[in-house]
């Protein structure tokens, strides 16, 4: 039996008004589609999209959930998987017809590579342009080469760019479905493939990230809301904190001890930010004056975080005009790497 050189997996739930875009976009690929495999995993849709995914027939290997979430159909999808290489599409994004073949092409020169990744432009619900570069609008840096250290910090890959080998699946899949990471399951991926290998970009905007108002995740501007940022918080940390388990325990993990200790200390920092933002203005307050009588231990790399979870009880209009000040002053910045790429 021959395999494809490529499995797409698509998970979909709901986006009939997409899917068939995002299907067309695979199909339409200037790789000879004879070497592709689509699979679509669809976990509960109440809308058309069933009826829309079945007109594509023996094009598309469909599987149907009749429940389940993100999380389990991506894993279906991994599961069921033939290719060389394994990318992934959102139901309601689209990509570039040469994404396939440069990834590819990048991949067979490069194997000691074993994740590529890619720019996006951004496009609203009519696949109009809001902004051309992903990089750009979410103030990232892509990073090549072993970046384990630098992914236990924050994770800088989009699924929808991203390229693996079928040879390393092992590593990351299942995917977990607790641990954070239901809605992140790129930030996974990358993680562990990182462990063992180093991964590399394309700088060109590739794939075609759809914002609209069921995935309104990104922003351009900035607005500071306590709940929300102690629940980011929180699943954050949860995250960082499986992660580094799993690195302490991988004798084999490409990251020096220096560095683990660098995210250990970072994540430390991230939950006592957490735990200020929990507490009220009193309580807040009563605590700043406990660690300047020195009843309660601070670190001076602690001081930081302590400052900014005081203005940003204290005064969130404050802390968001400051924000805003320097995220602007961060993308100006990263601009000018990105433009040296």
């Amino acid at each position: 039996m021959k395999y494809p050189t490529l499995s797409v997996i698509i998970a979909n739930y709901n986006y009939g008004c997409f899917i068939e875009e995002a299907i067309n976009s695979v199909l339409n690929q200037d790789f000879p589609q004879e070497e592709i495999e689509i699979v679509v995993v669809d976990y509960g849709s109440t809308d058309d999209s069933r009826e829309k995914i079945i007109k594509y027939d023996k094009k598309v290997n469909t599987i149907f959930l009749d429940k389940g979430d993100y999380i389990k159909a991506i894993n279906e999808g991994i599961s069921v998987s033939r290719g060389k290489y394994i990318a992934f599409l959102g139901a309601d994004d689209k990509w570039k017809r040469e994404k396939n073949r440069i990834q590819i092409e990048f991949l067979e020169k490069n194997p000691e590579v074993g994740l590529v990744y890619t720019d996006a432009t951004i496009i609203n619900e009519y696949s109009e342009v809001i902004y051309p570069s992903f990089w750009r609008w979410e103030n990232i840096i892509p990073y090549r080469g072993y970046v384990l250290d630098k992914l236990l910090i924050k994770n800088f890959v989009s699924g929808g760019t991203m390229m693996v080998r079928h040879r390393d699946r092992h590593l990351f899949y299942p995917i977990p479905e607790s641990k954070g990471f239901e809605k992140c399951e790129d930030w996974w991926i990358v993680f562990n493939i990182a462990r063992r290998h180093p991964i590399d970009f394309v700088p060109s905007q590739l794939t075609l990230y759809r914002l609209h108002t069921r995935n309104q995740v990104l922003r351009k501007g900035f607005t500071f809301n306590r709940s929300n940022a102690i629940l980011v918080l929180n699943q954050e940390t949860e995250r960082r904190i499986f992660m580094i388990d799993i690195v302490v325990k991988d004798e084999k993990a490409k990251i020096s001890k220096s560095a683990l200790n660098d995210a250990i200390n970072y994540n430390k920092k991230r939950i006592l930010q957490k735990t200020l933002l929990g507490k009220s203005k009193i309580e807040l307050i009563k605590f700043l004056w406990a660690v300047f009588k020195g009843k309660t231990k601070a670190d001076v790399g602690d001081f930081p975080v302590i400052l900014k979870a005081m203005i940003q009880s204290l005064n969130p209009n404050l802390y968001t005009l400051l924000a805003r000040i320097s995220l602007e002053l961060n993308r100006n910045v990263r601009f000018k790497l990105l433009d040296r790429l």
